[in-house]
Order: C-alpha cells, then structure tokens, then sequence
C-alpha cells in the first residue's frame, strides 16, 4: 500500500496531492510495522521505502515548492504519521519542517504580519527540535526575542493611540470646567498610557494635579495633587524633545509645588496642635504619615548603608531596597540585569524615585525627610548613567 501510494505520487502535477500521497504512504508502513513487527522486515522493506520517500520529498517538494505553508501543511501531516523507529524519515521531515517553521515566523516578521502567528511558529520550531534531537540554534532565540519585541511595541503603538484621544476629550472636558468628569478621564488616560507613552503619561500627572488643586476639599486632595506633580518632573525626565507646552509646565510645575508644600506645612503643623482629634481625622490623611514605618533599622543606619552603593551596579541597588522596602516597592519588577536595555533600567530608576522622593514626605519629620533626600540621591546618580 505504501509503495502504491508513493508511485501514485509522482504521477499528480497538485504538489499538495503529492504531499497527502506521500502522508498516507508513511501511514500504510506505519500500520505495515505494527502486524510485521520483525527487525527484518523492519531493516529490509521500510529501510528501503523511507529513502525512497526522502528521494521523492527532495525531486517532488523541496525543489519545486515555493509556498512555505504548503511545505509545512505536507510535513505535518508526514510527521504525525511516522512510527517511532522510522528514525531517518522522522529527522529528515523533522529538520525541514523546524527550517519552514523558522522560515515562516521569519517571513512573518519581515512582513509585520500577525506576530502571534510568528511566535507560533518558532515555538513549534523549539517543539520540533526537542523531538528530533536537533540541538536548537541561537538564531532561533533571537528571532523568537524579536518578534516578541516587535508585538510588544505593536501593542504599546495600539494602546499609545488609545491613550491620545482619551486625553483630547479629557482636555475638552477641562477646558468646559467639567472637572470631575476631567478627572476620570485623565486617570483613565494615565493607565493607557502608563510605561507607554512618557509624554502622554506626563502631560496627566500634570493635570491631575491642576483639576485636585483647583476642586479638591480635603488634605488627601492637596497630597495627591503634591504626588502627581512631583510625578510630572520625574515623568519629564523620560522626555528628550519638550514642546513648549511642556516647558510651561515644568515652569508652572515648580510654582504649582511651592504652594502645595506650603499650604500642607500649615495643615500638618495645625493636625499636631489639635490634641485629641488626630484619631478622628487618620482615615483621610493617611499619606501624609511618613512612607517609611515601620523599618527594622533607623533611617541613619540605612542612610550610611545607602553610601555603599556609589559607584556600584544598579541592581545591587535595586535588591537593596526591594529588601528594606519590602511593602512600598512590591509592585515594582526588577529587570534582568543581564538582557536589560538602558530605557528599561532608566523607568526602573523613576520608579523608585517617584516612590521615595522628598517632595512627597511630610517635611517637619527631618528624620525621615533626610532619607527620602538620600535614596533620591542615590537613584539620582544612577540615572546618570542610563
């Protein structure tokens, strides 16, 4: 049966005729093996056929098939149907199809097409080379790495998109005064384009900030509105080529913050003299307690331990204060210090210092303050050189 299949294969002109010929070919010695299980039988009859079948897949297939899907559709299906001992035919299918495979997720990229089906494609590449033996190629690593890049950048592109009309109605929206409505709409815009898009996220902060200060009541209003500006500088410093709206408002920025800081000194002074009432108000000023407590160590041994890190790698750095700061940096993730780009590092470094900036303390606990002035210092210099 198997051999009448391969000679019906040479008489098609369809070469996914031939293909299907050649597939129920590897299916009929499959089925010969399993009621002729002898090693005889075995050496002298399938041994033949699977050279013959490699013969025909190379004069019928590889050198007259351009079509790459083609080509993986007919090895799949030969592949699938091949007995575990028909070692040759099994590695001589499996590498071209790991070479189409790669061939295709290759064409993929180029192309820009659906990278999801690129990264299918390599993944099977991987798969394939498991099963054959095949000790996998660095250009399989790379390729795979690349088109995870590229899909990630089509999403942020998708969602950076998003993110600018979303700020265009929210800017009419503040423009008409409906600020409440502003509001919503900036934070909705801040989480599109959040590690996105800096100048999108940026121009946010700011504005948050303007819509809390101008409508906001209570204490936490005018912390938050504090935090979103300093968020704003540190923000900005993503941002190589500023418009001029954006150097207005680094200008604005910096008036904006002097009167926040002043008028939450008044506050906090003012919540120290009312003995008593401090319980009543903790639940709406809670971020004005400072970042820091509790610590297992005094802000001063920290302070001298923070002097070890000049000059050292970032990443010591980075697992210093993941382990001192356990609660306030659980949410960030620590890039791979060892494939990092420089733009990832740099984001991981804003991070920190929008965490632990002083603009955000409460600046009558010097002690603390003096902290936040250290670790900003320290990331500071590291940010230097990134």
């Amino acid at each position: 049966m198997a051999e009448a299949h391969l000679d019906l294969s040479t008489k098609f002109y369809e070469h996914d005729v031939k293909g299907k010929h050649m597939a129920k070919a590897c299916e009929s010695m499959t089925q010969a093996m399993k009621n002729h299980r002898t090693e005889e039988f075995f050496q002298n009859v399938i041994g033949d056929l699977q050279l013959r079948v490699i013969n025909l897949i190379q004069k019928s297939l590889i050198d007259k098939i351009d079509d790459q899907e083609l080509l993986c559709t007919i090895y799949e299906m030969m592949f699938q149907r091949m007995h575990p001992k028909m070692r040759k035919l099994i590695k001589f299918i499996g590498s071209e199809l790991h070479s189409v495979y790669y061939k295709l997720a290759c064409e993929i990229c180029d192309k820009n097409k659906n990278l999801e089906e690129g990264l299918k494609y390599l993944a099977q590449c991987k798969s394939i080379a498991r099963k054959i033996g095949l000790q996998e190629v660095e250009l399989i690593h790379i390729k795979y790495n690349e088109i995870k890049k590229q899909k990630k950048m089509k999403e942020k592109h998708k969602v950076a998109e998003e993110a600018r009309k979303t700020i265009q109605e929210a800017d009419q929206l503040f423009n008409s005064e409906q600020f409440l409505e502003a509001l919503k709409a900036y934070k909705l815009t801040l989480k599109l384009a959040r590690d996105k898009d800096p100048e999108i996220e940026a121009r946010c902060h700011f504005k948050i900030a303007k819509v809390l200060t101008k409508r906001g009541k209570r204490q936490s209003d005018l912390e938050q509105a504090r935090n979103h500006i300093v968020d704003f500088q540190i923000q900005c410093q993503m941002i190589k080529t500023k418009d001029k709206t954006l150097q207005q408002m680094l200008f604005d920025a910096v008036q904006i913050l002097q009167q926040l800081q002043a008028n939450l000194r008044c506050t906090y002074r003012a919540y120290q003299q009312q003995k008593g009432s401090l319980n009543s108000v903790k639940k709406d000023h809670k971020e004005q307690e400072p970042l820091f407590k509790p610590l297992k160590q005094s802000p001063r041994v920290i302070i001298e331990q923070l002097h070890q890190f000049s000059g050292k790698p970032v990443f010591e750095l980075f697992q210093y204060m993941k382990a001192t700061f356990k609660v306030k940096t659980e949410d960030i993730d620590l890039p791979d210090s060892k494939t990092a780009e420089n733009s990832k590092i740099r984001k991981t470094i804003l991070k920190f210092i929008s965490i632990f900036h002083p603009d955000k303390q409460n600046q009558d606990d010097r002690e603390f303050y003096s902290l936040a002035e250290e670790i900003t210092k320290q990331f500071n210099q590291q940010l230097k050189l990134y």
